[in-house]
């Protein structure tokens, strides 16, 4: 009894799938000032995050910034690849006005992670 064409055909699929498929480093939560709610502050606001991976002992290596005007939708600031572990009150330097800000990562073989999703918040002067 012989295979049909469409068994040969799923069966290197299959085989493939493991060559194709890669390890990855996700951002699976941001936060701004250890809250993912809107938050509104006077003080110096801070990013956090946190991840996931299908690699056992995997870690960030390096993350990357990008904060966003919420009004205009222009990129105000971006702080390029910064090598650090640190994933835990990352200072956002912005002036006052609502914004958005994402972060992406690189795992320990420096491979880039996906954007994170964007998460708000407002910087007030204080009074």
């Amino acid at each position: 009894m012989t295979a049909k064409p469409s068994t040969h055909i799923l069966a290197a699929l299959l085989l493939l799938l493991p060559l194709t498929a890669e390890a990855r480093l996700t951002v699976t939560k941001v936060m701004t000032n250890y809250s993912a709610a809107l938050v509104a502050t006077a003080a110096p606001p801070h990013a956090g995050w946190q991840m996931t991976s299908d690699t056992q002992n995997d870690r960030q290596t390096a993350y990357r910034i990008r904060i966003f005007d919420t009004a205009t939708g222009k990129k105000t600031a971006d702080t390029g690849k910064v090598k650090s572990s640190q994933s835990q009150r990352v200072p956002l330097s912005v002036g006052e006005g609502m914004y958005e800000w994402q972060v992406m990562v690189w795992d320990k073989n420096g491979k880039p992670s996906p954007w994170s999703t964007r998460t708000q918040f407002v910087m007030q002067t204080a009074k």
